[in-house]
């Protein structure tokens, strides 16, 4: 199965990709944003879609919430 990405969508993977790379080598990076290669909304994007997501109470990540950890350590300890 083939999947089609369209042109917007190649944009913001070029740039978040940009993004992770540039982290590791941030003098080329600011010498290659010198020269435009990437436009300061694209960078403004990126940036905001590298931010790491913050888990909520709510647990809309699917990891396991506080309250379900203190549940099963309750469970164990009691045995």
């Amino acid at each position: 199965m083939t999947v089609h990405f369209t042109e917007e969508d190649m944009k913001e993977i070029r740039a978040a990709a940009y993004w992770r790379w540039a982290k590791d080598h941030p003098e080329e990076a600011a010498a290659r944003l010198g020269c435009g290669l990437v436009t300061p909304e694209e960078k403004a994007r990126a940036q905001e879609r590298a931010k790491p997501r913050r888990r909520s109470w709510q647990n809309p990540g699917g990891n396991r919430t506080k309250r379900a950890q203190a549940h099963t350590r309750r469970i164990r300890r009691l045995g």
